[in-house]
């Protein structure tokens, strides 16, 4: 019922404005949500959360069009690059049944939102690995950055430092591998999902043998 109400237009902004202050108010902004038949630890003051929550779905052409391909090329395994809070491999692993799922998650907070939603969902966790570590074209450490928004580090647009100007983001640096040191995979189909805000290039670059 509520994510058919917030799509009027008047409500549309002022539902989750409302909500973000009274679940934070009663300390209830961060919890289990059903989303469609999957349970999803998720935070509502983290916007993609919120969207999630709120809609009960995210991007769902690309990833109804991502399953399509999956299920037509017969995908054996699938990289999750840039999981955040994981919705993209549990919808892939509830809906497709013979896959093997790899999941990199960088930020600490959301790997800790994915790991949650794992817990929860003993089924779908035997088709997932779930890392916290990025992918790129050198193993080491890398400055990444959150913007703060309600008081709370989003997970959702996290970033590789690019230019470390002084501003109010949220820094931390997190662990990286090459994808070639960490697969073993060889001769079969894959499908990757690259999200990591600028980053893409190197991590396909440290994919190359994959």
């Amino acid at each position: 019922m509520l994510s058919r109400i917030v799509k009027l237009p008047i409500l549309k902004r002022l539902i989750p404005s409302i909500a973000i202050r009274f679940l934070k108010f009663i300390g209830k902004n961060r919890q289990f949500f059903l989303i469609n038949d999957i349970y999803m630890y998720l935070d509502f003051l983290d916007p993609i959360d919120r969207e999630i929550i709120l809609h009960k779905e995210f991007e769902k052409l690309e990833i109804d069009l991502l399953i399509k391909e999956i299920k037509k090329k017969k995908i054996t395994y699938f990289l999750d690059v840039g999981a955040n809070c994981g919705y993209y491999s549990l919808k892939i692993a509830k809906d497709v049944p013979s896959i093997s799922i790899f999941s990199f998650e960088p930020n600490p907070e959301a790997c800790l939102k994915f790991s949650k939603s794992l817990e929860k969902n003993l089924e779908l966790s035997k088709k997932i690995k779930l890392k916290n570590f990025g992918l790129s074209n050198e193993s080491k450490k890398l400055k990444m950055q959150s913007m703060i928004k309600f008081g709370y580090a989003q997970t959702g647009g996290t970033s590789v430092v690019a230019n470390d100007k002084n501003n109010d983001n949220h820094k931390f640096y997190a662990n990286f591998k090459t994808g070639d040191e960490y697969f073993e995979i060889r001769n079969k189909n894959l499908a990757i999902k690259i999200d990591v805000e600028g980053h893409e290039i190197n991590v396909l670059n440290g994919l190359k043998k994959t």
